[in-house]
C-alpha cells in the first residue's frame, strides 16, 4: 500500500485519484 501514498507525493502535478485509478488497473488490487 505503499506506493498508493508514495505515488501522489511523487508526482504532484497528477491528481492522486488518477494515480490510484492506475495503479489499480496494473497493481496487486485489479
Amino acid at each position: 500500500m505503499d506506493n498508493f501514498d508514495s505515488a501522489p507525493r511523487a508526482l504532484p502535478n497528477i491528481s492522486p485519484t488518477r494515480i490510484n485509478a492506475r495503479y489499480t488497473a496494473n497493481g496487486p488490487e485489479a
